[in-house]
């Protein structure tokens, strides 16, 4: 839904004894020069991830979108972060987000080792990986200490399938059906690919602004 928190599994759904991340191959944007988009990453103070981890998923992910479809993001500034991650809506969330950070950045990102549960329709107890907002253009990763040795169905690392999941929120694009795609509802039972559905929506997105 769009303007509204996504659950990476309803945006973000992690059963709890498995998660993941990944990232193929499809085609590489061929056209002008990067956009490069700053980005303001925020680790949460209370429960606070490995910096050293934040910096190598945020690197690799980075280096993705920037291949296939030129954007550049760029982390300018690290903050730690007391924003209070059970608000929802995010509007008070969006507004300490961006109160934190410097004015010259675009993107909030909220990386945190706290824990997100919750009962699903089933009845069943699952974990949120990450959520996100694209009007703000904020997203949060969570766990992210518990998740780093984790893999997707296709073998890649669980946190940079949330972050390339999340990031896909930001610029307004929804769920896909095709369980090959790292935008699968639930991002970590996905081979985590770029498809060329994806690839496609991305590139028409680009150039979406946040508030």
């Amino acid at each position: 839904m769009k303007n509204a928190w996504r659950l990476l599994g309803i945006g973000a759904v992690l059963p709890l004894l498995f998660v993941s991340c990944a990232s193929v191959a499809a085609s590489t944007y061929d056209g002008s020069f990067p956009r490069v988009v700053n980005v303001c990453v925020l680790n949460d103070k209370e429960e606070p991830a490995s910096e050293k981890i934040i910096r190598h998923i945020t690197g690799n992910v980075f280096r993705e979108y920037e291949e296939r479809i030129a954007v550049r993001f760029v982390a300018a500034a690290f903050v730690a972060s007391e924003v209070d991650l059970d608000i929802w809506p995010p509007l008070g969330v969006g507004l300490e987000a961006k109160d934190a950070c410097p004015k010259d950045t675009e993107v909030r990102m909220i990386f945190s080792n706290r824990r997100m549960l919750f009962i699903g329709e089933d009845g069943k107890e699952g974990e949120l990986a990450g959520l996100s907002h694209d009007y703000y253009g904020l997203l949060v990763i969570f766990n992210v200490g518990g998740r780093v040795f984790l893999e997707d169905k296709g073998g890649n690392p669980a946190l940079e399938t949330s972050l390339k999941h999340e990031i896909a929120h930001i610029f307004g694009l929804e769920h896909t059906k095709d369980i090959n795609s790292f935008l699968y509802k639930a991002g970590n039972k996905s081979q985590g690919r770029w498809t060329d559905e994806i690839l496609e929506q991305l590139l028409k997105a680009r150039n979406k602004k946040w508030h």
